[in-house]
């Protein structure tokens, strides 16, 4: 299950019911690892997350998310233990949502979801992975802005419609 760092605008009980919806029906074998652990989304300064872009990936500049699925060690895990986590830097979610003409709520939502999608094992260093993680992404983002737009008749926080994950990754370097 996604455990936020802070509260934002997310409703994180309505997110990970969308995201074991989603397991269930496209990544059956994932359902019961993410319902007995943790993912935990921390959001880093741009100092932080471009240390731990230097530190895990030799890359030194600013990313919008990094993510880690600790079960690729082999170990096994104790419930409730965090099966992977997910590092976001808001400020670069705020520039590209800036360059993509999007809300920023939406971006940060993509991000998390990319991250999580990392987690579950999925990759995009081939085409293939490439396309699937993509396809993935954009049913993601398609689920949530059901919720996401009854949120915004409460607020004015969201607004999803119009919105393509499809092709994000090579424009915007996203890992």
């Amino acid at each position: 299950m996604i455990i936020l760092e802070k509260p934002l605008f997310i409703d994180e009980k309505k997110l990970n019911d969308t995201l074991a919806k989603f397991l269930e029906s496209y990544l059956p074998e994932k359902l019961d690892t993410f319902l007995q652990h943790m993912i935990p989304v921390s959001f880093l300064s741009i100092e932080q997350m471009t240390e731990q872009n230097r530190q895990h990936r030799q890359k030194d500049y600013l990313t919008d998310v990094l993510s880690w699925n600790f079960l690729e060690d082999g170990m096994p895990l104790l419930p409730n233990e965090a099966m992977g986590e997910i590092l976001i830097s808001l400020d670069k979610a705020q520039e590209q949502a800036l360059q993509l003409n999007t809300k920023y709520e939406q971006r940060v939502i993509f991000l998390i979801v990319h991250g999580f999608l990392h987690v579950m094992g999925l990759d995009h260093q081939t085409e293939k992975e490439a396309l699937e993680m993509e396809a993935f992404e954009a049913i993601l983002m398609k689920n949530l802005e059901t919720w996401l737009a009854k949120a915004k008749k409460c607020s004015t926080l969201v607004e999803i419609s119009g919105f393509s994950a499809v092709g994000q990754r090579a424009r915007f370097g996203t890992e």
